[in-house]
């Protein structure tokens, strides 16, 4: 009797045993981050092309943003990046370029905004009124 009564108890522990070690979840091999969107809104009347360098991964996203478009960017994962934009058909590339840092947090929605000052100076439209003359000195 003693060794039917050590099976039952050995049974009840092994049983116990697993139910406790269970994961409810298991972990999926080559699972995705989470990413990053990032809005690219153009508010000009001018084609822009961005570009999207990760810093900490080899990766980069190009675009290329019509007049009054909107363009959606997913980046693989969250980090520090630089954000390079360019003016297309304005001068020359360097002076129609800036760069920006940016931190990005993965799973979140980001927005860039596209806009500039006017140009080029509209001669055909007359003189300049006195309030714009003093806003460009």
């Amino acid at each position: 009797m003693p060794m039917c009564l050590l099976r039952i108890l050995l049974l009840i522990g092994f049983v116990f045993c697993g139910a406790g070690c269970e994961t409810t979840a298991p972990a999926r091999v080559g699972e995705a981050a989470p990413q990053v969107r990032l809005t690219v809104r153009n508010l000009t009347r001018y084609h822009w092309r961005v570009v999207v360098r990760s810093g900490e991964v080899a990766t980069t996203r190009t675009v290329e943003v019509d007049p009054l478009a909107t363009v959606n960017v997913e980046l693989v994962r969250g980090g520090n990046y630089e954000i390079e934009q360019t003016l297309i058909g304005v001068g020359t590339a360097d002076a129609a370029t800036r760069r920006f840092p940016a931190q990005f947090q993965a799973g979140q929605a980001y927005e860039w905004s596209l806009a500039t000052v006017k140009l080029v100076e509209d001669d055909s439209a007359g003189p300049a009124a006195p309030a714009e003359t003093a806003a460009r000195e």
